[in-house]
């Protein structure tokens, strides 16, 4: 959390945090430099010396390194390792394409995982077992891996998610937000009406307009507006998931989201989905990149991939697990 650009300013800790009662919250203050690619490129320097062969070799491929690693300790960290995950891994991979090429290339490997044995063995393990896959068959990379580097590679332009908008009417509306409890049980329930597992599901929650409060505000209750996107693991998931979606009305979603606050134990919140909109195609992961950067380009240091972490753990996996990690996916 210490990554979110209100936590940098006030130096508070959120509560969702587990580094709010560890004592690794300190350390997190006092490196913060995780939180933007220039930093990590600092850690990178050094725990593995040099970077310089494997910046000469493939251009941006430093920076792709530690944002994929950053990805990966984050989702590890928060328990979110679905296909929310790989949405985002996918987005990444997409946007630097030839880095990522590089990087999976004889000389990339050569120049970039050099620093340790294992990561060179790792290499070459992952090389020659490829190199005697393709000599006998060709094999769609997706059928050998569906989140594999190689596979997310090819589906740079292919949608793979919807986005779907809903009004739920709720008591207090501020503090319905405020709990992440709140947020992951909505997430259950638009999960569940989408016939996906909840790892699938990405929920923005936010409290509705302030003219809207006040017209609410007569009949005693308020608006929480809810955008989740959902993911699907290829094309016929995505049409599949879309149909039930768009047969889901706004009282079988409220059915949905209520039945999964009680599977939480969460007592004393009444919740109707006021409104409900029919599912809308999100963009590819191309588009999506592309969106990221533009609005990322004003800042002096481009935004992480993900809200923060415990710096300390973070640079005791990166040097070690970063080219492994892509490696181990190449198929």
């Amino acid at each position: 959390m210490i990554c979110q650009a209100d936590n940098l300013v006030t130096l508070n800790c959120a509560n969702t945090s587990l580094a709010c009662d560890i004592d690794a919250f300190f350390e997190m203050l006092a490196e913060t430099r995780v939180c933007t690619r220039e930093g990590r490129r600092e850690i990178l320097a050094e725990e593995r010396g040099a970077i310089a062969p494997c910046e000469a070799a493939c251009a941006g491929g430093i920076d792709l390194m530690g944002d994929y690693e950053f990805i990966l300790h984050d989702a590890r960290t928060s328990g979110s390792t679905g296909l929310g995950m790989v949405s985002r891994q996918r987005r990444l991979i997409c946007g630097n394409l030839v880095s990522m090429a590089c990087l999976l290339s004889d000389d990339g490997q050569a120049a970039c995982s050099a620093a340790t044995t294992t990561i060179t063995t790792a290499a070459t393990t992952t090389t020659a077992a490829t190199t005697t896959t393709t000599s006998t068959t060709t094999i769609d990379a997706c059928e050998v891996s569906a989140t594999g580097v190689t596979c997310l590679m090819t589906q740079c332009d292919i949608p793979l998610s919807v986005t779907v908008a809903m009004a739920l009417t709720v008591a207090d509306p501020a503090a319905f937000v405020a709990d992440q409890g709140n947020k992951r049980a909505v997430e259950q329930g638009i999960a569940v009406a989408a016939g996906v597992d909840e790892s699938a599901v990405d929920a923005v929650l936010t409290v509705g307009s302030r003219r809207l409060q006040v017209a609410m505000r007569r009949m005693q209750d308020g608006t929480v507006n809810v955008e989740a996107t959902v993911h699907a693991a290829d094309a016929p998931a995505l049409a599949t998931l879309t149909t039930s979606l768009t047969e889901v009305d706004a009282t079988l979603m409220t059915t949905h989201i209520t039945t999964a606050f009680a599977a939480n134990n969460i007592e004393g919140v009444t919740i109707t989905v006021s409104s409900l909109a029919d599912p809308v195609q999100a963009p590819t992961a191309t588009e999506a990149y592309a969106a990221e950067e533009a609005a990322a380009a004003p800042a002096t240091s481009p935004a992480p991939p993900a809200s923060g972490e415990s710096a300390g753990a973070f640079q005791a996996t990166l040097a070690s697990g970063v080219l492994m990690a892509i490696l181990a996916m190449k198929m």
